[in-house]
């Protein structure tokens, strides 16, 4: 009976770095994932958390995305037929926070999608931004996912964020 929520892997960051990589996964098998994910920013600037599925470069339309988003009573949406990954979060200085809960469809087959509900920029009691992504994994359909890559980037591009998934950042994978 695969009905039932099983984890199988936690990450406490006890050192600050660029990325993190979760192997040793197999999206056929598992067919729906939940991630649990709490960045805490390292990088002196603003950081944007991406997921990269068998960390497949950017480019050539592999990712897409839409979201909305509030801050404070402002709302914005946007949409990215190009991203640099799977939205993950967002937080705009050094010791910020973002957390998020995601849900991916991981069986090879069709395109493979992501819903995340996050709370981004969290700085003492203040969320800067709520906000639900979706995104979208447009390569080859066919390709097992057997990773999931956790980048922090500097905000507007694909420059890594050096340390930007900090000390006292936490990621859970579920699988179902």
């Amino acid at each position: 009976n695969n009905h039932t929520w099983k984890l199988i892997h936690i990450a406490d960051i006890a050192t600050a770095v660029d990325d993190y990589t979760i192997s040793n996964i197999n999206g056929d098998a598992d067919k729906t994932y939940m991630l649990i994910c709490r960045f805490k920013n390292s990088y002196n600037g603003a950081v944007d958390y991406v997921l990269k599925p068998n960390n497949t470069a950017s480019g050539s339309n592999a990712y897409g995305t839409q979201y909305v988003a509030g801050a404070v009573s402002t709302a914005s949406a946007g949409q990215s037929t190009n991203a640099t990954g799977m939205i993950m979060g967002y937080v705009s200085a050094q010791n910020s926070i973002s957390q998020s809960t995601g849900f991916m469809f991981a069986k090879s087959g069709l395109v493979r999608t992501l819903n995340a509900i996050i709370a981004d920029n969290i700085a003492a009691s203040t969320i800067g931004f709520s906000t639900v992504a979706m995104s979208v994994w447009n390569n080859d359909t066919s390709m097992v996912i057997t990773s999931l890559k956790f980048y922090a980037y500097r905000t507007g591009g694909s420059v890594v964020a050096e340390n930007g998934i900090g000390i006292g950042s936490y990621l859970e994978l579920w699988s179902k």
